[in-house]
């Protein structure tokens, strides 16, 4: 199987089956019907700047769930996982 993903596409065209082809993040953020549905979402983070998100993928009317807030930076809530994880641990054992 030295094949590309484009030779197969080409070589499984002409047949009778159904097929379709594996795309990279890439590709997928860029593929016309995502871009249609608006399943992809670029969140402003005030340190990362834009990130690529998924959207809600029942559409009901023009109103979409995003971000209420943008995700919290790398370690800075992990002293507040940590002190939960603790506590929840202590009363478990009570």
């Amino acid at each position: 199987m030295t094949k590309t993903r484009d030779e197969w596409l080409e070589a499984l065209d002409p047949r009778d089956i159904c097929y379709a082809p594996v795309n990279s993040l890439e590709e997928a953020f860029e593929h016309p019907q995502i871009r249609h549905r608006g399943l992809w979402f670029k969140g402003k983070h005030p340190e990362d700047g834009e990130i690529p998100q998924p959207g809600f993928p029942l559409k009901f009317n023009e109103d979409q769930p995003g971000w209420r807030t943008p995700p919290p930076g790398l370690g800075s809530t992990t002293g507040r996982s940590w002190t939960n994880w603790a506590s929840a641990r202590a009363n478990s054992r009570n």
